[in-house]
């Protein structure tokens, strides 16, 4: 994107973020540090992971195979997938047991793998975030050559499995 001249339509941010590389922090404070961390992470991460395992489990047990292959299969599934997986805001650790579960019940591997890159690439949360180091004009390029390439890769994924 640098080539095409999207450099222009980054917005001045402050990258000067609190490190902890200092000298003066000990080793105790340093694991104290990454404990603390850690912990928030999981504590982001478990309720996605947990939705995640319930929406697999339902779509495994509940969901007929038939609807899988009949209705999400075809020349526009992969579009779709991707399209479906932009408003889905999740941890993509959440995601992966939706779609081990579609690709269980005969959802193609590519179609699969679009939907969970879109969720994790192309979430309106994400171009949120975006915003506050990207003009409007960088976030629809960025959104476009993602989604263009997350499509490909899925026509390309669908046809070799």
């Amino acid at each position: 994107m640098n080539n095409l001249g999207f450099e222009k339509h980054i917005e001045k941010f402050d990258f000067g973020a609190q490190t902890y590389c200092e000298k003066d922090v000990s080793i105790r404070e340093r694991c104290n540090i990454a404990y603390t961390e850690a912990k928030n992470i999981v504590k982001q991460i478990l309720p996605y992971v947990q939705i995640g395992v319930g929406l697999g489990a339902l779509i495994h047990g509940f969901v007929p195979q038939e609807i899988i292959t009949s209705y999400l299969t075809g020349s526009l599934a992969v579009p779709g997938a991707v399209i479906v997986g932009i408003p889905i805001y999740t941890n993509i650790m959440g995601v992966i047991p939706v779609v081990e579960s579609l690709v269980g019940k005969g959802l193609p591997v590519g179609t699969s793998l679009a939907f969970m890159m879109s969720v994790a690439a192309l979430s309106f949360p994400g171009f949120v975030m975006l915003k506050k180091v990207m003009k409007k004009q960088l976030i629809i390029a960025y959104a476009g050559i993602v989604g263009l390439r997350i499509t490909l890769m899925g026509f390309v994924f669908n046809f070799i499995f």
